[in-house]
């Protein structure tokens, strides 16, 4: 048998250069594979990391006894921020009053995982008639559901004491993704409200579902105490999620008009300016933008996030 004279074979030089390779290089692709791992946490690579955002404010409702119209940078740009409620004791409340309605528009970009959280409501503790926009509309405690209604699925009606007459609409949104959620209501004064005077639109779409009567209401609908997002005190819970642009109008949109606020995407302005009596942007404030003074408080585990485009795909 030949002796190797302490030669190390070929393949011990293979091994040997690997691992050296390893030592030498091995803790700089450790640390650009943390890199690349932290900023996916922090949606760098999300492409409206980069787009240019609406500042608070930058496009308003001004009003005049001659005209109303859209003052600013009115291009529909994403914000800077959305508000984010933590589900606890989170919520914002305004001063605007829902009063002798006949004729109502909610309109909201929500973000959620839940199954339910009232979205929009003007009940106050109890015996205001509101009009209330909600996920998984409740007739008693957390977790009990209105006839029709259910787990994750968007519900507009009236809700006062002993009443909820109302549609729900025909698919869950509690995914975790933004959607674009829209009711309207439509009810001549003297008439009793029925579900069929409510419309409900996911994404743009009409998404009518489940109806429901308990009790009776009659047109106009006056609402008590001042309109709040993310908490009812009637029901006792908080919503928790994501929330922007909401808008409320004093007439009935009709479909176009809410597929085109829909394609405006989350940076959306108003498409009937002389008839939002409230616009809350929800970026980095919760003031309102229709021309009117209605600003809302936030109050308790309600914060402004600017890492808030995780879900959302442009219309």
């Amino acid at each position: 048998m030949k002796s190797t004279g302490g030669l190390i074979p070929a393949g011990g030089f293979r091994l040997q250069s690997a691992m050296e390779y390893l030592m030498t290089y091995g803790w700089a692709v450790l640390i650009i594979a943390v890199v690349l791992v932290a900023l996916y946490s922090m949606d760098v690579f999300n492409p409206f990391f980069f787009t240019p955002k609406a500042s608070p404010g930058s496009c308003q409702v001004f009003r005049t006894p001659a005209a109303v119209s859209l003052e600013g940078e009115c291009t529909n740009q994403v914000p800077q921020t959305t508000a984010q409620f933590d589900g606890r004791n989170g919520y914002i409340s305004t001063s605007y009053v829902q009063s002798y309605v006949t004729s109502y528009t909610i309109a909201a970009w929500i973000k959620t995982t839940s199954s339910q959280g009232v979205l929009v409501e003007d009940r106050g503790s109890g015996s205001g008639s509101s009009i209330t926009l909600t996920i998984g509309a409740s007739c008693g405690s957390a977790g009990g559901y209105c006839p029709g209604a259910s787990a994750g699925v968007p519900a507009i009606g009236v809700d006062s004491n002993g009443v909820w007459i109302g549609l729900s609409g025909n698919k869950k949104v509690n995914d975790g993704s933004w959607h674009f959620i829209a009711a309207t209501f439509e009810a001549p004064a003297g008439s009793t409200v029925t579900a069929s005077d409510f419309s409900i639109y996911i994404d743009g779409k009409p998404a009518a579902g489940n109806t429901a009567a308990i009790g009776s209401a009659q047109s106009p609908l006056t609402g008590l105490g001042g309109t709040q997002f993310g908490y009812s005190p009637a029901w006792g819970y908080y919503y928790s999620g994501s929330l922007a642009d909401v808008q409320i109008y004093n007439v009935t949109l009709s479909p176009s008009e809410v597929l085109s606020l829909y394609m405006e995407g989350i940076g959306g302005v108003p498409v009937d300016p002389a008839h939002v009596v409230g616009w809350w942007p929800l970026n980095a404030n919760a003031d309102s933008y229709s021309g009117y003074e209605y600003n809302g408080v936030a109050t308790g585990g309600v914060s402004f996030t600017g890492l808030w485009y995780s879900g959302y795909v442009q219309p």
